[in-house]
């Protein structure tokens, strides 16, 4: 469902005729409105090369169990500092990020998405 916030930033775009938004418009809007959520996977999928952060913890803990622990702390304490992070700073950390590391997202599936966050 597109939020209220991006039909009006639609219509200003594009006028009011145009009252139906398109698929476009709303996978736009859907980015400009980045979900906290979202962000934290977008953030998993760049640290982690498309896998979440439970299964970097489960592989990291098949190797050596104390590591494994200790990874599975700094997932919790990362995922608790995004939490309390701003979400405007969420978005400008993305962008630094998708600015520092083209490479490396261009090859992920959510690429399309860190470039609509770059843009």
């Amino acid at each position: 469902m597109v939020s209220r916030r991006c039909q009006s930033l639609h219509r200003k775009r594009w006028g009011q005729g145009s009252a139906r938004l398109g698929k476009f418009a709303s996978h736009v809007c859907a980015i400009v409105t980045l979900s906290r959520e979202h962000a934290w996977q977008l953030l998993q999928d760049l640290l982690f090369y498309g896998e979440s952060a439970e299964t970097w913890v489960q592989d990291v803990w098949t190797q050596n169990e104390g590591l494994g622990e200790s990874a599975a702390a700094l997932i919790e304490i990362t995922q608790r500092l995004w939490e309390q992070v701003p979400e405007s700073q969420l978005r400008s950390l993305l962008r630094e990020l998708a600015a520092s590391h083209p490479d490396r997202i261009a090859e992920l599936e959510s690429a399309s998405d860190w470039q609509a966050i770059a843009d």
